[in-house]
């Protein structure tokens, strides 16, 4: 007889447990929050207040991050302009083109990687395209990226590194698989630095002049100075500015 009155009890237990789970997913997984909002978002004037949330996302989210700019980017490319585009465009270019690099990370040649393809599709928004401070923005990049450069580097990672080969015990062999795969991970750096150089190089030199065009003969000398200084341009690329 008493059967009956136990069934609402369990039924109660079942959705409640439901729920505990569903907010414990929720809150395992904060990123997908972020995301489900950023994608759900219309309005240019919107793009400046979730830039904070964006950023959440860089760099360990990166195919998130990758999403939302996309989203954002076809937003503001849809979008009349305005001086609320506009702002919100440099805020979005900047936030793209300035994302830090962990260079000590595993895959920090892939995140460079990601950041000069980003970088690119950004200038399909006229507004980012036409703007003078986005090519400074690209110069310093350029600048950063030449740091990081070094001359004459040779490839020291090795498919069959002899350390590992001739390892006395366990312990010392995972010691050299480890010191291999980094430097393994510093060869594709290296070699990403220099894509990226050649990328970044290629873009000032062949579509800087549009977002000058306006400038008058002082005022452009003084943009090009600027250029050569934060890219790192040597004379002969400096001149093919002008």
């Amino acid at each position: 007889m008493k059967c009956p009155s136990v069934m609402p009890t369990i039924l109660l237990l079942v959705l409640l447990f439901t729920c505990i789970l569903t907010l414990g997913a929720a809150s395992a997984n904060p990123h997908a929050q972020i995301v489900e909002h950023l994608l759900a978002l219309h309005d240019p004037a919107d793009v400046t207040n979730a830039l904070p949330e964006i950023a959440t996302l860089w760099p360990d989210q990166s195919h998130a991050y990758t999403q939302c700019v996309t989203h954002i980017l076809n937003i503001l490319t849809a979008a009349p302009a305005n001086e609320v585009v506009v702002q919100a465009s440099r805020r979005m270019f900047a936030n793209v083109a300035t994302n830090s690099i962990p260079w000590d990370h595993e895959d920090s040649s892939s995140l460079l990687r990601l950041r000069c393809q980003l970088t690119h599709q950004c200038l399909n928004v006229p507004l980012i395209r036409t703007d003078i401070s986005t090519w400074l923005v690209i110069a310093s990049t350029l600048g950063q990226v030449r740091s990081r450069i070094v001359p004459n580097y040779m490839k020291q990672g090795q498919l069959n590194p002899p350390n590992l080969m001739h390892a006395s015990s366990q312990e010392e062999a995972q010691r050299a698989r480890a010191e291999n795969q980094k430097k393994i991970a510093t060869d594709r750096l290296q070699l990403e630095l220099r894509v990226a150089d050649r990328e970044l190089k290629l873009l000032l030199l062949t579509s800087m002049k549009e977002a000058s065009s306006s400038l008058n003969k002082p005022q452009r000398g003084q943009f090009i100075a600027r250029i050569k200084s934060l890219a790192r341009l040597n004379e002969e690329e400096a001149r093919q500015l002008e």
